[in-house]
């Protein structure tokens, strides 16, 4: 039998959490910079873990007004810090850093990185501190950088779950 891993967009105001976590495999929380705030971070965590859900942070462009859809031109040293804040923020949110599986970034910051290695390059170096993979698509730069960025520290390969359509 087929097993199919459900991967949900959390924490971004919608509080439908509680119903969906029963059903899903992976959970992306909202960071804070397109949406949520660390008690809704702190929530979502606890129904993950209760849900025994794998944690997944959730960075945008810092965004909230137009809910990270938008693009923004910042450099790759000025993408890595913003990623890497987000990122410093919600695993203190957690029990422990392990706590964290996966990154997946958020609306515009997804789709530029999945068009411009640059920025694919800026999410992994980001992830690359917290030695965790990064959820993308296949056939973009996603695959191509974040499979390509080898050895992380700890762990023997970059883990990529990558979406097929």
């Amino acid at each position: 039998m087929n097993k199919i891993n459900i991967n949900v967009d959390m924490g971004e105001g919608f509080n439908i959490e509680e119903k969906l976590m029963p059903l899903i495999n992976f959970c992306n929380i909202s960071c804070g910079a397109h949406a949520g705030d660390t008690s809704e971070i702190q929530r979502v965590v606890g129904l993950a873990k209760i849900n025994a859900v794998k944690i997944g942070a959730h960075p945008s462009y810092p965004d909230r007004k137009n809910f990270g859809r938008i693009s923004m031109k910042i450099t790759k040293s000025e993408l890595k810090k913003s990623v890497k804040n987000q990122l410093l923020g919600f695993v203190q949110q957690l029990d422990h850093p392990k706590d964290l599986n996966h990154i997946k970034p958020h609306g515009s910051l997804y789709g530029v990185s999945a068009r411009e290695e640059d920025v694919a390059h800026g999410i992994a170096d980001a992830a690359e501190i917290f030695n965790v993979g990064v959820f993308g698509m296949v056939k973009t730069c996603h695959e191509k950088v974040y499979r390509e960025r080898g050895t992380l520290p700890g762990d023997d390969q970059l883990k990529v779950a990558i979406k097929k359509f």
